[in-house]
């Protein structure tokens, strides 16, 4: 399917399942299959064939309104339905190319595109230029990560363990996902969780409130996370 057609179907949705005037999908499916049925974190959900998300509970980095859900394919390939903001998204990637565009690249995208549209209420800019909070150092960082499990801020329930020794655990739902190694690279904090999470990546730390922002090294936000008491 080519994009125009992509942007077609997440349009038919949009509409409530209508075309040129006819009715080509019952509104009553339309509100079914993007109601979520099942619960995957805070507002996070999936529909019948349709993510469900707003905020932090859909794409990293920004806050689509309410009501927004996605069809989401290998790669990064994604139709994405802002109902609030009458605006469908489509993000295609060149896959046969062992092309691939992560969640938290696509976000970014988004607020980019929201913010140059005029729209408000759409998250704190995912740039660390534009970051509130203090910047962590080598001094500082340890301790921080150190001080408890710190929970990922998304959709799932993705806990973060950072042992004295330098190890690093991931674990989902409780269930130990994957365990790495960090470190520190001067003030940049550093990790390798192997080849199925991206190998070894750096990262610049901000402090603000209870949430420690990761930004890459060119200053786009990368992860965000907070103490999982919270």
């Amino acid at each position: 399917m080519s994009t125009r057609d992509l942007a077609r179907f997440g349009l038919l949705f949009l509409r409530n399942g209508r075309w040129g005037g006819q009715q080509v999908v019952p509104a009553d499916w339309v509100r079914e299959s993007t109601t979520p049925h099942s619960v995957i974190g805070p507002h996070s959900g999936y529909g019948c064939m349709w993510w469900t998300g707003e905020g932090e509970g859909a794409f990293p980095n920004v806050d689509e309104g309410p009501g927004s859900y996605y069809a989401s394919g290998a790669n990064g390939q994604e139709i994405i339905v802002m109902p609030t903001r009458n605006l469908v998204v489509v993000h295609l990637v060149d896959s046969d190319a062992g092309h691939s565009v992560d969640e938290t690249s696509i976000g970014t995208l988004l607020w980019m595109i929201l913010d140059a549209a005029g729209e408000t209420d759409i998250g704190d800019p995912p740039f660390l230029a534009q970051a509130t909070g203090t910047r962590l150092t080598a001094e500082t960082l340890p301790q921080v990560l150190q001080a408890g499990a710190l929970k990922v801020v998304s959709g799932s329930e993705v806990t973060v363990t950072f042992g004295p020794d330098k190890t690093l655990s991931l674990s989902v739902n409780g269930t130990l996902l994957a365990k790495g190694t960090w470190w520190l690279d001067g003030d940049n904090y550093c990790h390798d969780l192997g080849a199925d999470f991206g190998e070894s990546e750096c990262f610049q730390v901000i402090q603000n409130g209870s949430r420690i922002l990761l930004f890459d090294l060119d200053g786009h936000a990368a992860l965000q996370l907070e103490a999982a008491s919270r």
